[in-house]
């Protein structure tokens, strides 16, 4: 395992994982676009999401594909916390 990750290490270091990243972008982004797509449809993927479903308490979030997931669940800016500018409770009640 230590080897694999001072491996990882020198390919950052050297630029080749940069350089492979922006071909993979300048491409079309398919090969990144395979690898989410098998992740999505990973088993622990399939059974998280059905465990949160189950528990409402901890707010799940549904990320379709394709969806920025910090549009999803409310990031700041996101949008999903309303509109820009839009006042709160308790400005409205001053």
């Amino acid at each position: 395992a230590k080897a694999a990750m001072q491996d990882v290490l020198a390919d950052i270091q050297s630029g080749s994982f940069a350089r492979r990243w922006v071909d993979e972008i300048e491409s079309g982004g398919a090969q990144f676009q395979r690898l989410r797509e098998q992740d999505r449809n990973h088993p622990i993927e399939q059974v998280g999401a059905a465990l949160r479903a189950k528990m409402p308490f901890v707010n799940p979030v549904v990320v379709e594909a394709g969806q920025a997931q910090a549009t999803a669940s409310g990031a700041p800016g996101s949008g999903a916390d309303g509109p820009a500018g839009s006042a709160t409770a308790t400005e409205t009640a001053r």
